[in-house]
């Protein structure tokens, strides 16, 4: 079932979702850079030798994450997908696990970080696996379309899409990858997938600057899929931690004039800023603050999300 809470095609973007509020989020700060010497950003003054800035590794790396502890950080090898950690301060590794992947692309580590879900190409199939502790592996379907894990890391979600289907199955599964059963098939061939609170899962529309895309909420009490915000050309959404609020980044027809908006879940507009942002360079530090590193302006012509993602 879909309830619609929002215009398939509205003849203005603004207050899609919910009647707009126009209350500015509060002005960012103006950050000034320290001195640089060479590769090194220094510090801010009082502390000029101590560096902000250090670099871990040479080589490329995928799914950089901390540990159970908060003591290391994790990554993968991009080369090969050997498991390391590091300290913080300085780029001493220890191999955790040998693996041996080919093409690897992306690991989405559990809230509880103690298994990962690697994704990587082989023959130009987009293949999946479950990398839990150091040495356990357990194998996911070909072709997972979006991938979440559940808050409390007791479970996972994915889609997947057999061919020429026109729905989506959505199915869930033990954080072991046992137990796998579909839950619903959904009327999208493709979407960024978010477990935001045990009952809501998210599904975002591929962005781009150059299309319309949409926010979803899918209920596994009810079973009904419910856009909250959209359409908006490049919309990509970041969700607070406790599930209240929304970040927003989206921009005009061409893919230009990017833009930051807060919504709530009701797809009510709680705030908007004019930051050149989006979700993979932002933090919710808590319910109701945001962290985001913010370019100072895009070369022209740049069409936004696309030419950065690409």
């Amino acid at each position: 079932l879909i309830r619609d809470t929002a215009p398939l095609r509205p003849p203005v973007q603004p207050g899609i979702g919910g009647p707009t509020v126009d209350r500015p989020f509060p002005e960012l700060p103006t950050i000034t850079p320290g001195p640089q010497h060479g590769s090194e950003v220094l510090g801010p003054p009082g502390d000029p030798e101590k560096p902000v800035l250090v670099q871990l590794t040479d080589f490329p790396v995928i799914g950089p994450s901390l540990n159970k502890e908060e003591s290391k950080i994790l990554f993968y090898k991009k080369d090969g997908g050997d498991l390391y950690s590091s300290e913080f301060d300085r780029p001493v590794h220890e191999q955790i696990s040998n693996l041996t992947v080919i093409g690897l692309l992306e690991a989405r580590w559990s809230p509880a970080r103690d298994r990962a879900a690697l994704f990587y190409t082989d023959q130009d199939a987009l293949r999946s696996f479950l990398h839990i502790g150091e040495s356990t592996i357990a194998t996911l379907p070909e072709g997972i379309l979006g991938f979440a894990w559940s808050p409390n890391s007791s479970e996972f979600a994915y889609l997947a899409r057999s061919r020429d289907s026109l729905e989506t199955s959505l199915t869930v599964a033990q954080s072991s990858g046992k137990n796998q059963k579909v839950i619903d098939s959904l009327p999208l061939l493709e979407a960024n997938l978010t477990w935001v609170t045990p009952s809501i899962l998210s599904l975002q529309t591929k962005p781009s600057g150059v299309a319309p895309g949409s926010l979803y909420t899918y209920s596994r009490a009810t079973g009904l899929l419910n856009r909250i915000v959209g359409p908006l050309n490049g919309l990509q959404a970041l969700w607070s931690a406790d599930g209240s609020l929304i970040m927003i980044t989206s921009t005009d027809h061409r893919g230009q004039n990017p833009k930051l908006s807060i919504y709530d879940t009701k797809g009510d507009l709680r705030g908007k800023n004019d930051a050149i942002t989006i979700p993979e360079k932002c933090l919710w530090v808590a319910a109701k603050e945001l962290i985001c590193g913010v370019a100072s302006s895009l070369p022209p012509g740049a069409v936004f999300p696309d030419d950065y993602l690409r």
